[in-house]
């Protein structure tokens, strides 16, 4: 039987509520949710559409699961088969503790601040972005749209100076017409009233002009989400050729031989790394399956927010 990875948590205790349809498998120190939904459709269009439709029931089942603990999300369509959930855990020691440090004690807020792109020209006039079209006979649209581009730019960078101190981690995502800035925080929840305190002082900026969508508390889903990936037996096969090791190798044979490959002059670093790091998921488990399935974090980010120290 196959289901869908909703989320991974630290062992629950016996007798936690679970969001409606989903369901707990226990394995060492970990529980993975999953969801007792209908399969969703396998590609195209019907996909695409039922992934639509199920968005906000996921997001409800995630925000339930805040309560029970650190949370750290799947992303939509990581299904398995249920006898793998348990190697799965095995296998990924180290991408479980990782994630679930950057998530504890801590939730994602996400901010969107818009703009009407025909009152920007009557508030900013003065500006020195906006103030020197004023003084042209003549003004393309182009010219209009470089200097409200450089306006925007320079608002985001504000901003951000509002809300850098308040995150722990701040990632920046892609934005659409009339958007000035899409950030998402990490923040330690105990300075979510820092937080809103941060965002009272972007809405001052422009108070009658700035749209401000606000989203969370939510769980780290564009720091903490995971994709699951299958290695299988090709797959391991090239790995062990790459490091140059027999079947049945020990985690001590493993990176000693990915020592000596990156040693080598004019070495492929990322192809070792991954080779040792899939072997090594295998070694871990106390059988050899010939297939391995390991935890790759998944951001949407289009890119780390600016530190405040280069803004000046």
């Amino acid at each position: 039987m196959k289901r869908e990875i909703v989320a991974i948590l630290p062992r629950l205790p016996e007798g936690s509520i679970l969001p409606e349809r989903a369901l707990a498998h226990h394995f060492g120190d970990w529980s993975i949710i999953v969801s007792t939904a209908r399969m969703p459709a396998r590609f195209g269009r019907a996909l695409r559409r039922q992934r639509i439709q199920d968005a906000p029931r996921r997001l409800r089942q995630l925000e339930d699961l805040m309560a029970l603990g650190p949370v750290l999300p799947a992303v939509p369509g990581q299904i398995v088969p249920v006898e793998v959930l348990g190697d799965l855990c095995a296998a990924n020691p180290v991408m479980l503790q990782r994630l679930c440090a950057r998530a504890t004690g801590k939730v994602q807020y996400q901010i969107t601040v818009s703009w009407t792109a025909a009152d920007v020209l009557d508030r900013f006039r003065d500006t020195a972005e906006i103030a020197p079209l004023f003084a042209r006979p003549v003004v393309t649209a182009e010219a209009m749209g470089r200097a409200v581009t450089r306006l925007a730019t320079r608002l985001s960078l504000r901003i951000l100076s509002e809300l850098e101190p308040i995150g722990a981690e701040i990632v920046e995502l892609p934005t659409e017409d009339g958007m000035v800035c899409n950030l998402v925080l990490l923040i330690d929840a105990v300075r979510i009233p820092a937080f809103e305190t941060a965002v009272e002082a972007v809405d001052a900026i422009w108070p009658e002009g700035f749209r401000i969508q606000q989203i969370g508390p939510a769980p780290a889903t564009s720091f903490c989400a995971f994709r699951v990936r299958r290695y299988g037996p090709r797959s391991l096969a090239r790995a062990r050729r790459a490091l140059d090791v027999s079947p049945g190798c020990t985690t001590q044979d493993i990176a000693q031989a990915r020592q000596t490959c990156l040693r080598q002059a004019g070495a492929p670093v990322e192809g070792i790394r991954n080779a040792a790091e899939v072997l090594t998921a295998q070694a871990r488990l106390r059988t050899a399956p010939d297939h391995v399935f390991l935890l790759e974090l998944h951001s949407e980010a289009a890119r780390p927010a600016t530190p405040q120290a280069a803004i000046a």
